[in-house]
């Protein structure tokens, strides 16, 4: 098992599920943070990524030995003794195809392992635009920039950071490749906000957060719309990616223009 850049150009073509294959090329365009092993650095036939929290991705052949017995015993004796120091609470199983699922369920009979349905939604373009809708006067719909990630005296907004920190290699790559909107309330700062994850040139993820008193007031569609009119705008391709049980979110989704693309399965190990 070898390490090797992110960049590595055979990578994408192991993860070559439309779930996994735009993560995978944003980790390779250095903007979303990530560790990659393959069996071979001149032609990789079986990789796992670790994008340095709660997320592990399989790709390629599930079956190669020599590979398959290395990666088991790091994933085991090393990657999830350390997940369990930091506290992570679980990890994320991103799987390419059913082989690595049951591969990875072998390796792991003393964890607790389940499995939860996920879906990818991809914007739709020619989808009908519709008009903003006015906020209340004392709300305010804003472009997340430099200027505004600057504000760190705006309350919220280091959740904001926070969120984009996890998702981006740098604050800076952000500023100088995405964007995101928010909504800002007079009284408690950024109260909700969308914006893009595992970027690569024309290509994007959607993170979208609404604080749980402000809920079901039309804000996520509202920060999503303009998200979404915007990247439009770029001719971007967005993706959607959210657990299948999450129906504020499925519902948010294809208010906006958002179509399935499929369903998936993520393996979830719960680490006590």
């Amino acid at each position: 098992m070898h390490a090797i850049s992110p960049a590595h150009p055979g990578l994408p073509a192991l993860f070559d599920t439309p779930y996994l294959n735009f993560v995978v090329t944003a980790m390779g365009a250095g903007n979303s943070p990530a560790l990659a092993w393959v069996d071979d650095t001149h032609s990789p036939t079986s990789a796992f990524i670790w994008d340095k929290s709660h997320s592990l991705y399989f790709g390629g052949d599930a079956h190669n030995q020599s590979f398959t017995d290395i990666l088991r015993d790091y994933l085991v004796n090393s990657l999830i003794p350390e997940a369990k120091r930091r506290e992570l609470g679980i990890l994320k199983l991103y799987l390419a195809n059913d082989d690595w699922r049951t591969e990875t369920a072998a390796w792991l009979p003393n964890t607790s392992l389940q499995e939860r349905a996920r879906g990818l939604y991809r914007l739709d373009h020619s989808a009908t635009v519709t008009q903003l809708p006015n906020l209340p006067p004392q709300m305010e719909l804003r472009l997340i920039d430099e200027a505004l990630l600057q504000n760190r005296k705006l309350t919220g907004m280091s959740a904001v950071i926070e969120e984009i920190e996890s998702c981006w290699t740098s604050l800076e790559h952000f500023v100088d490749q995405a964007f995101g909107y928010c909504v800002s309330d007079d009284t408690d700062g950024v109260i909700s906000w969308c914006t893009a994850e595992y970027f690569s040139p024309g290509v994007c993820g959607i993170g979208i957060k609404t604080l749980e008193p402000y809920q079901q007031r039309g804000l996520a569609t509202l920060t999503a719309s303009a998200f979404t009119q915007h990247a439009t705008r770029l001719g971007w391709q967005v993706n959607w990616d959210c657990w299948l049980n999450n129906t504020p979110s499925i519902r948010v989704a294809e208010k906006v223009g958002f179509e399935k693309i499929n369903d998936y399965r993520v393996g979830i190990v719960v680490l006590e």
